[in-house]
């Protein structure tokens, strides 16, 4: 097993391992809450802060997941409608689309943390804590991005056929 799939393996784990634990957390404080509305004093306005953030980073997290498993969320009509020869020419483009995305998505999503400056209103947390899952997801999905059109394109241009990480 190569230093990459080993390190492709565990930032995948990682990532579920994280999504599960907040989605673990989400529905404890959840249910905190709920118990809190027949018996006051159990939970606190404390917990609808901690959801927001565990909510924000499972979701990119998780997405990050399914983009690096390919089970995000595609259409395909368009290439079931072209010759085979056209697919591949046809998913570079579509990752050269998504890679400029992306880069984007991370520039904005840092800069977005760095001028962020409020805090939460109960914890005193950063909100920089919130707004940090967007650049970190998009850079996890840039490189698993940026591996697959490296693939393609050798694929595409040479006839030689590698698998992604």
């Amino acid at each position: 097993m190569s230093l990459l799939t080993s390190l492709d393996r565990s930032v995948i784990w990682t990532l579920r391992i994280i999504c599960i634990v907040c989605l673990l957390g989400l529905m404890a404080l959840i249910a905190l809450r709920i118990i809190d509305r027949t018996v006051p004093g159990v939970g606190g306005a404390w917990t609808d802060e901690i959801i927001e953030l565990l909510f924000g980073w499972m979701v990119f997290l998780g997405a990050a997941v399914l983009w690096r498993e390919r089970d995000h969320f595609r259409v395909q009509w368009i290439e079931g409608k072209l010759p085979a020869r056209h697919v591949g020419l046809l998913n570079i483009v579509i990752d050269a689309v998504v890679i400029a995305f992306l880069v984007i998505m991370v520039w904005q999503g840092s800069n977005l943390v760095l001028r962020a400056t409020s805090v939460s209103s109960i914890l005193q947390l950063p909100r920089a804590l919130w707004l940090s899952a967007i650049p970190v997801s998009g850079a996890i999905m840039l490189v698993y991005t940026l591996v697959d059109l490296l693939g393609r394109l050798r694929v595409t241009f040479s006839g030689v056929r590698t698998g992604s990480l």
